[in-house]
């Protein structure tokens, strides 16, 4: 429910716990958040315009290809790996959970957007990654 042009409040759900989450300025950076009454500055990214580019190459590189034998899972934003839900030889399925990510002091699960067996987990509990950092390589 909106209360002014740069205040919203909202519930989010981050795996089983809810948070109450109340924007007070979106407009600076970092914008100003209070989750669950305490204040967070939140760093806002916008995604590259290169990332066009980006996918137009990836039709042209077979590695990247879907099509490809060689299957990888991408970080989507920097952070923290908290944890792993899969180890090397298992088999995963489209939805299935491959890690807990925290980023800007929230958790989230990373779902597998690939189907096939765990070749190669590329990082360790703890580990910082970036955007697009591959976490697993797949068969």
């Amino acid at each position: 429910m909106k209360t002014n042009k740069n205040q919203q409040h909202l519930r989010v759900k981050i795996q089983d716990t809810w948070y109450f989450v109340e924007i007070l300025d979106i407009d600076s950076n970092p914008a100003k958040v209070l989750v669950d009454g305490v204040p967070v500055d939140v760093k806002i990214h916008e995604k590259p315009k290169v990332q066009k580019t980006e996918n137009i190459s990836q039709k042209n590189e077979p590695e990247n290809n879907l099509h490809s034998s060689k299957k990888q899972f991408k970080s989507p934003m920097p952070g923290t790996i908290i944890s792993f839900a899969i180890k090397e030889g298992d088999t995963i399925i489209t939805g299935d959970e491959v890690c807990i990510l925290e980023a800007m002091k929230m958790q989230q699960s990373l779902k597998a957007e690939l189907s096939g067996i765990v070749k190669k987990i590329n990082f360790q509990p703890g580990a910082q990654v970036a955007t697009d950092d591959i976490l697993v390589e797949l068969e």
